[in-house]
């Protein structure tokens, strides 16, 4: 029965039932543990969760759980009591722990009043009692079976894993410990005094050695099964959080050349050069040893992946301190694709580039957003910008791009349709790569990077004779288009306009009305964001004209749902509800209608669908101060996107942060904040940064708050990034 029920956890993408069976057959000690773990969770009284926002769950309902909405000290004496050895500690510490300031006999009447708060809260309506203060000097909580938490399960199945020798066999446990990582320990409260006690020190050390310890089981298990993929995926969301685990990462490295990747490869080394650099270290031997190998064999122009990942490579290092490296190398050299005699061309011609197959993406709905990330750049051949931008004996400064761009467009051109297909074909993709890379300020340069190229391209084909003016003249609108998105996306208002400014120019010479709909209604939003509605209108309206007769109901519908938020920037409640509904009414209708590249995408890559919708429509009402309609679209909106959306996440929680400081919820508000700028330490947007900043003008009457200061710890670091 247990195997059975174990099962759906254990995702191990092997070929055949017979090796599946076998796997099933050897997790049985996993599922009889995984069992009990389970056992101990669903038959506690409350769940507590410490990984991510501090957030309880009752099995059995308090007789009091509002009794510490008011009281910040009751939650922290709870967290506190959670870290402390044993869950239990002398009543004399604590005091000193909490209120380190105050008198000895005002820090003890503050922790009484706080335990008899917290007691009233561990207390469930049938008198179970999860808080012990019988004892004089001593208190202390329940164990894990009558109280789970979070850190405490997560601990115990990495001990439990750590039991088996070959990580395979332990997978479900480390996949276990991996689901219950939902986010920093206690983040929350990291800038509050008692968060800096030696248990809680200490408690961060060991979930960063046991968290470190799970990566690298996973995904020396994920490689023994083939899945090359997940191992990958793991491995660079462990990066983007703690960038130098140079374990971790010299297993990402392997992974991307594995792929054939290394330009990725070399981008995550650089970036791990410049961390190391500011503290005056530097990457260990290991990593600038397989750099040094990858770096010689792209110098020849051709790169052999079998080569790469062969032990020989480092048969000149002491690998005591990486003992782990030769099998993970057997390993990725049995799976390398020099297997079918793979090879990666370190600089393929700028034509070989355009004219490769593309692989279909038709199915794409549901994949995992990194696995999508990889097949774009690959069929980009990621590192061709370069290749391209060297080629033409030099770089170009934005405004020197726009100015050579707007001169091509003066000159007549034409090229042979397969190869206007495959540049289209290009420029969807790199739409597409746009919206994947939100995430990643790095991923965000590199795109801009292509993207330049890209337009470079087109420049140069514009300067030439032949008869499809129009097509090209299309295309180089929607990439001067998108790199005027880029440009908006990180703050640099001024470049943006003027890539807008070029790209109309260019949907113009093409006769493409729609097109000129849509980089209208993108331009729009400079002005709306700088204060200016009036002036966005009047784009709008522009727009408005030029897509009412054949543009897609999907663009129609995009371009009420601006009109609706410049309504309500403008404080017109009843033309911004009239725009929100015919909105939601043209999304409804069946597609009619001329597209673009930006629209005309699969659903992963949509910039409008309903969801989208229903964001605006929170954004739109938190405008007009209607926060309680606000707050639960807001709220649906948040539960409809996913996790690894990162950066329409964190702009969720800012505008859910602004609901309820219009309620005067300042708790709520730090909740919420403290998750954007969880987001943002990733993203670091700077346009989801401002909005942080207009937030902060809201909050004068709390700025005394430990809610504000902590807020204003984070904003002093990182400075408002829009002028």
């Amino acid at each position: 029965m247990f195997s059975c029920w174990l099962w759906p956890m254990v995702e191990v993408g092997m070929m055949y039932d017979e090796e599946c069976e076998n796997l099933r057959r050897e997790s049985s000690d996993e599922a009889r543990i995984l069992f009990k773990a389970r056992g101990d969770e669903e038959c506690s009284l409350l769940k507590v969760f410490l990984l991510g926002p501090f957030r309880v769950e009752w099995l059995i309902p308090s007789q009091d759980p509002h009794a510490w909405e008011s009281r910040t000290s009751a939650r922290s004496l709870f967290k506190l009591l959670l870290c402390a050895p044993g869950r239990q500690a002398p009543k004399i510490q604590l005091a000193g722990s909490l209120w380190p300031e105050s008198e000895e006999d005002k820090a003890r009447e503050s922790l009484r009043s706080a335990a008899k708060t917290l007691g009233k809260v561990l207390t469930t309506v049938t008198g179970e009692r999860l808080l012990d203060t019988s004892q004089r000097d001593f208190l202390k909580l329940a164990d894990q079976s009558r109280l789970w938490v979070d850190v405490d399960a997560f601990e115990q199945c990495v001990s439990q894993a750590r039991r088996y020798e070959n990580p395979k066999d332990a997978v479900a446990l480390w996949q276990e410990a991996k689901k219950l990582l939902g986010g920093a320990f206690l983040g929350e409260d990291r800038h509050q005094e008692w968060a800096r006690h030696v248990w809680l020190k200490a408690r961060r050390q060991g979930l960063l050695k046991d968290r470190r310890k799970m990566i690298r089981s996973l995904t020396d298990a994920y490689i023994q099964m083939g899945q090359l993929s997940a191992a990958e995926d793991l491995l660079s969301e462990h990066i983007t959080s703690f960038p130098t685990d140079q374990d971790a990462l010299l297993r990402l490295l392997i992974l991307l050349v594995q792929q054939g990747c290394p330009d990725e490869a070399l981008m995550h080394y650089e970036r791990l050069q410049r961390l190391l650099s500011a503290t005056g270290k530097s990457p260990s031997t290991h990593i600038t040893s397989f750099i040094d190998q990858l770096q010689e064999s792209l110098k020849g122009g051709e790169f052999t992946i079998r080569a790469a990942v062969h032990a020989s490579s480092f048969s000149s290092l002491d690998l005591e301190a990486a003992p782990w490296l030769p099998q993970f190398l057997s390993n990725m050299a049995f799976f390398s694709r020099d297997k079918m005699g793979s090879t990666y061309d370190g600089a393929p011609s700028l034509l070989t580039n355009h004219m490769s197959s593309l692989k279909d993406t038709t199915e794409l709905e549901g994949q995992d957003v990194n696995m999508l990330r990889r097949q774009l750049m690959f069929q980009l051949g990621r590192g061709t910008a370069g290749a391209f931008l060297s080629s033409i004996g030099r770089g170009w400064t934005d405004r020197e791009l726009v100015e050579q761009f707007a001169k091509a467009l003066q000159k007549p051109s034409s090229i042979e349709q397969t190869f206007i297909d495959h540049l289209e074909a290009s420029t969807k993709n790199n739409r597409k790569r746009f919206v994947l890379s939100k995430n990643s300020v790095e991923d965000i340069r590199s795109l801009y990077q292509d993207v330049s190229a890209h337009l470079l391209t087109l420049m140069r084909l514009l300067e030439q004779t032949p008869m499809r003016r129009l097509q090209l003249c299309s295309l180089a609108g929607e990439t001067s288009q998108l790199l005027g998105d880029i440009c908006f996306f990180e703050g640099k208002n001024e470049i943006a306009h003027s890539y807008y400014e070029t790209a109309l120019e260019a949907a113009q010479q093409a006769q493409h009305e729609v097109l000129q709909a849509v980089i209208l209604g993108r331009r729009s939003f400079l002005p709306l964001y700088a204060g200016n509605a009036s002036l966005a209108l009047s784009f709008l309206q522009q727009a408005h004209a030029l897509a009412t007769s054949n543009a897609s109901n999907t663009i129609r519908a995009w371009l009420m749902i601006i009109e609706a938020e410049i309504h309500a920037s403008l404080g017109n409640a009843l033309a911004c509800q009239k725009a929100l509904q015919y909105s939601e009414d043209l999304l409804q209708q069946s597609e009619t209608g001329m597209s673009t590249c930006t629209f005309a995408t699969e659903a992963p890559y949509a910039p409008f669908n309903a969801s989208r919708l229903q964001g605006y429509m929170g954004a739109c009402y938190l405008r007009l101060g209607l926060f309680q309609k606000a707050e639960p679209i807001l709220q649906a909106n948040l539960a409809a996107t996913t996790a690894s959306s990162l950066h329409r996440r964190s702009i969720t929680f800012i505008d859910l942060a602004q609901a309820y400081v219009l309620q005067g919820e300042i708790e709520t508000m730090h909740l919420y904040t403290t998750q954007a700028i969880q987001a943002l330490e990733q993203t670091q947007s700077p346009r989801v940064v401002q909005r942080l900043y207009s937030l902060r003008q809201q909050l004068h009457p709390w700025q005394n708050t430990s809610y504000v200061k902590q807020l204003d710890q984070y904003l002093t670091a990182v400075p408002s990034p829009l002028h």
